[in-house]
């Protein structure tokens, strides 16, 4: 004849059950905000920075032909037989071209965080996929079983 079960604490195996379920759907509600702030920082990097610098693009590209306009003036205005130095003017035109350069380059670098963020997103979404279907099937057999193994020692126990 085999030897009785000796289970301790039939308790001990309803308490672990609840928490299994409760550690899923943790998992789950992290892995579905996780999902929520992916699609965030892509619509973020897609939309709202291209459309930024291009705005900021097209504003200095017409501030500078202002100020280019300007500094023109300034060098064609003489008073008697002394041209102005046009510092001031100069000065506006050379930082204007800087920031029309700035937003030239941050709208190449936006390009590039797309195509390297889009590949790490997807090897980030792929991870998650996996996490998910172990969350829906192994971890819903497991429940499974517990819920099975509970049933039969409430009833050995009864």
């Amino acid at each position: 004849m085999s030897n009785p079960a000796r289970v301790t604490s039939i308790d001990a195996v309803h308490r672990f059950r609840i928490s299994l379920r409760e550690y899923s759907e943790q998992i789950r509600d992290v892995t579905l905000a996780l999902n929520m702030e992916l699609r965030r920082v892509l619509e973020w990097i897609d939309h709202e920075r291209p459309a930024y610098w291009r705005a900021s693009y097209e504003r200095a590209s017409l501030e500078l032909v202002e100020k280019r306009n300007e500094l023109e003036r300034c060098m064609n205005n003489t008073v008697g037989d002394e041209r102005r130095s046009c510092f001031a003017e100069r000065k506006a035109f050379e930082r204007t071209k800087r920031r029309l350069e700035t937003a030239e380059r941050k709208m190449r670098v936006v390009r590039q965080w797309q195509y390297q963020l889009r590949q790490e997103m997807d090897k980030l979404q792929s991870q998650i996929a996996k996490l998910d279907f172990m969350l829906d099937d192994d971890v819903a057999k497991g429940l499974a079983v517990l819920e099975r193994m509970t049933s039969a020692l409430d009833d050995y126990a009864g």
